[in-house]
């Protein structure tokens, strides 16, 4: 799953002010509702901080350490609470609850970043809210695209490479 959350982070549009839409939030959404909690965030996590890494012309390289902690967190948040919820209600309400409220946890971190960032390198207080709000706009656009689609997608069953149907 680290793989397909690095490799899906490259279908990306241009940068929109201060973000960008992509389609890794689908991934790493899938990671939490397929892995759990731990294996999902690890996968999330290291395989966003990858694409920061190796991002073209390393324009993310220095956001690496906090995409790791906040994919991380989203991604567990998603396991965890789809498990808690699962036992509870149906699963498709229980992974849509759980998809909202990871996404959301993203985004609040991610717009946090965003103020904290555009404040330190000088900004006044109004224009840090106004940029960072933007940001926190566009990654909400990616956080719905990433719930529509990735709970159904985790509806599929999943089977390991090699077994086949009978075994």
């Amino acid at each position: 799953m680290a793989a397909l959350v690095f490799a899906s982070n490259y279908i990306t549009s241009p940068e929109i002010g201060n973000a960008r839409l992509h389609v890794g939030n689908i991934c790493m959404l899938l990671s939490g509702l397929y892995l759990g909690a731990l294996p999902g965030g690890l996968a999330a996590g290291v395989g966003a901080a990858m694409f920061d890494l190796f991002s073209p012309g390393g324009i993310y390289i220095t956001s690496a350490p906090t995409t790791f902690i906040f994919r991380f967190l989203m991604a567990f948040t998603v396991g965890a609470l789809s498990r808690i919820l699962a036992r509870r209600i149906h699963k498709v309400p229980s992974y849509t609850i759980a998809s909202i409220a990871g996404s959301l946890l993203y985004v609040f971190l991610f717009v946090c970043k965003k103020y904290i960032g555009f404040i330190l390198i000088g900004n006044a207080m109004e224009t840090a809210v106004i940029a960072s709000l933007q940001s926190g706009a566009i990654s909400l656009v990616n956080a719905a695209i990433g719930v529509v689609v990735a709970v159904p997608l985790s509806l599929l069953p999943l089977r390991r490479p090699g077994k086949s149907r009978q075994q």
